[in-house]
């Protein structure tokens, strides 16, 4: 009276829900404004981060770790990049277990990049914010010197 139930699946024999290239499309798709934030960084931010910190004298401070530290991810983060899109291409050309945890660990790691640049972000801002008091008593001193010599200062 009782009929049989069907079969369970064999864990091999489970498909992903979504192929690859979707997994990876959307990955990109969200990567995207990230990638653009880092190249502009590089070319325009980091500079002028480095350039605020060597005009407030801190460059030789205990806090210049901070900025090093920033500067890490920035200098190689192409390489750690290049590192990651190799380690995909070699799992998803010879490990088995890859497409049932392709989208759990695509989505894991574009977080992680995501929530990375962020604190980059965060700590260059530090960096600024660090460097701002020193930045201010210099321009001040400026100021007043060019005052003692009756010079118009800028205002």
């Amino acid at each position: 009276m009782n009929p049989e139930p069907p079969p369970l699946p064999l864990a091999d024999a489970v498909a992903p829900h979504e192929s690859a290239g979707q997994t990876y499309g959307y990955a990109i798709g969200i990567l995207m404004p990230t990638v653009i934030l880092f190249i502009f960084s590089n070319l325009i931010i980091m500079p002028k981060l480095g350039q605020i910190w060597r005009d407030a004298g801190i460059s030789t401070s205990a806090a210049w770790w901070l900025f090093e530290s920033v500067c890490f991810f920035f200098d190689h983060g192409r390489w750690i990049i290049c590192a990651v899109v190799i380690l995909l291409l070699l799992l998803e050309r010879y490990a088995s277990w890859w497409p049932r945890r392709r989208k759990l660990i695509v989505l894991a790691l574009t977080i992680s990049i995501n929530t990375l640049m962020l604190l980059g972000f965060t700590a260059a801002t530090i960096t600024v914010l660090a460097a701002a008091p020193t930045l201010a008593v210099r321009y001040h001193k400026k100021q007043m010197e060019k005052l003692e010599q009756g010079m118009q200062p800028k205002l």
